[in-house]
């Protein structure tokens, strides 16, 4: 198994990332915490709210820790205001997720919440292009497009949102910002799927199908993914053993080729329901870092910049180019892992540690690794 250095910090009735891949272990549905009840709700229909900063900032203050040792024994604020102390990682990253869906709303719509119309969408001009028989694509949904606050004053986040995810972020050890964990990989509605179109994404912040695609199509990616890194995990396992691992290479190898290849080909079906247009001009505003006067956690604290949700945050690639031997610059790889998971980045360390395959077939002699060194460039 690849994460087998970090089980022990894993609690076995409630784990949060399987031991084999990158997508989460369980149905990413929280829990409904009475006390994280509306704001959870909120979270998941932002599309509905007329007024984004007015409906947040009306929102109780819930005061959530990550343990009774960083809960103060006398918290700051009304004694009316609830105090939560979330002890598994699983419900730290549902808060998590939900207050950072919140926050990059709050931050990104404007004091009215955006107004104004879509732009255009060039779902015709596409449809004209596709071969005879082939469905329409699906219209786009009409969505105001985000009011990014560009300038240099900071935005002050509501008590109900800053601290708590001021904390949370530091018990997860990753920027309080949204990021690709949890729009991406703990945005989904039952077990992940190979095809987007059977991908339930649970929230979105403009309610439209090229936002829901968008995600959609990166779970799917992830998916394939799982099927190669799998593969990884065996054919580590055998090179560890002492034995001939040739076969399990090889095996690891072609499933690496098999999925990079899938995962190309959902990548290309992007534009079957998600509109360039729309999504520049409407979806990709709420997922961009925070403007360049920063955002305040805290009345008394200062503030602070962090980039936004990626693709580029994703584990997957990382770990195949480990095992394969492919070298990235360290200063990008570094500021992209801030934001991964914990477990994952612990994951690439070891994969990055460890010999690589490159290496391994490179040391071979020339009759035995002719196999190996054709499956690898074809990897």
């Amino acid at each position: 198994m690849i994460y087998k250095h970090y089980q022990w910090k894993q609690r076995k009735e409630d784990p949060v990332w399987r031991t084999t891949n990158f997508l989460p272990a369980q149905d990413s549905t929280p829990h409904a915490t009475s006390a994280l009840a509306l704001l959870i709700a909120l979270a998941d229909d932002l599309p509905g709210c007329d007024d984004l900063r007015a409906a947040i900032d009306g929102l109780p203050e819930v005061r959530v820790y990550a343990s009774a040792d960083q809960a103060p024994e006398s918290p700051p604020g009304p004694r009316s205001s609830p105090v939560l102390i979330l002890t598994h990682e699983a419900e730290r990253e549902r808060a998590f997720g939900a207050l950072a869906f919140l926050a990059s709303a709050y931050v990104h719509a404007g004091p009215a919440g955006g107004s104004g119309s879509s732009s255009p969408c060039p779902g015709a001009a596409l449809s004209a292009e596709l071969p005879a028989g082939h469905p329409p694509l699906p219209p786009c949904a009409a969505a105001p497009p985000a009011a990014t606050t560009g300038g240099a004053t900071p935005v002050t986040l509501p008590p109900a949102l800053g601290g708590s995810l001021l904390r949370l972020a530091e018990a997860l050890d990753r920027p309080p910002i949204l990021d690709y964990a949890s729009c991406v990989l703990l945005n989904t509605v039952g077990p992940p799927q190979l095809e987007p179109e059977d991908v339930t994404i649970r929230r979105t912040f403009t309610g439209t199908e090229s936002e829901r695609w968008f995600y959609a199509v990166h779970v799917a990616i992830e998916a394939h993914g799982a099927r190669a890194l799998a593969s990884i995990a065996t054919a580590r396992a055998a090179q560890a053993s002492g034995s001939t691992p040739d076969a399990a290479v090889l095996a690891g190898l072609r499933s690496v080729r098999d999925a990079l290849r899938a995962a190309n080909a959902t990548l290309k079906r992007m534009p079957e329901r998600c509109c360039d247009e729309q999504f520049y001009s409407v979806v990709r505003p709420f997922l961009q870092g925070w403007p360049a006067g920063g955002v305040v956690y805290a009345t008394e604290g200062s503030a602070q910049t962090h980039q936004g949700a990626s693709g580029a945050q994703s584990s997957l690639l990382p770990a195949v180019d480990a095992w394969l031997g492919v070298k990235h610059a360290r200063k990008a790889s570094v500021s992209l892992r801030r934001s991964m998971p914990d477990a994952h980045r612990r994951c690439l360390v070891e994969l990055e540690a460890a010999p690589s395959v490159r290496a391994f077939i490179v040391g071979l002699a020339a009759g035995r690794g002719a196999e190996l060194r054709s499956a690898y460039n074809e990897a």
